[in-house]
């Protein structure tokens, strides 16, 4: 990628990786910077390209494709989870909102000894604006629910 960051939101469109947003450090830190901008991998040219950045800079995006379209859907800002939703058009380089999600929600991704990570493992664990966990998820190797603790 052109721009060094963690925390992105990944989808594929077209036989092309988009990479959107991210921080340029951990997202336990206070003071990392939130990226808008997107980039594009098309595996025939075996380049990176910087297209149209989202409207707001945000790690924890989700990215999922929708037909010929990307959505960047939740993420964080840094001070609060996202409701946002934006839609990419590959044919016009535009970002356009869409229709907003119910409850605010960003990605956490931790790992093990991590901070936030509470010595377990979480992908994608999905969190909502209160923190709790999607329902039904549960990995196979969290210390969390083998003790019966509420996660």
């Amino acid at each position: 990628m052109l721009q060094r960051r963690g925390g992105v939101g990944v989808g594929v469109v077209n036989g092309c990786l988009y990479a959107l947003g991210g921080s340029d450090a951990p997202a336990t830190s206070p003071n990392s910077l939130k990226f808008s901008c997107v980039e594009r991998y098309d595996p025939n040219t075996d380049q990176w390209t910087e297209i149209a950045s989202m409207v707001i800079g945000r790690d924890g995006v989700a990215a999922c494709a929708l037909g010929q379209w990307l959505f960047a859907v939740g993420g964080s800002d840094g001070q609060q989870y996202l409701r946002l939703v934006e839609c990419y058009d590959p044919q016009t380089n535009e970002w356009k909102k869409s229709a907003p999600l119910s409850i605010a929600r960003a990605a956490r991704l931790c790992g093990r000894g991590e901070a936030g990570g509470a010595g377990r493992r979480e992908r994608a664990a999905g969190r909502d604006a209160g923190g709790l966990r999607r329902p039904g998820h549960v990995d196979e190797d969290d210390q969390d629910s083998k003790q019966g603790e509420d996660a």
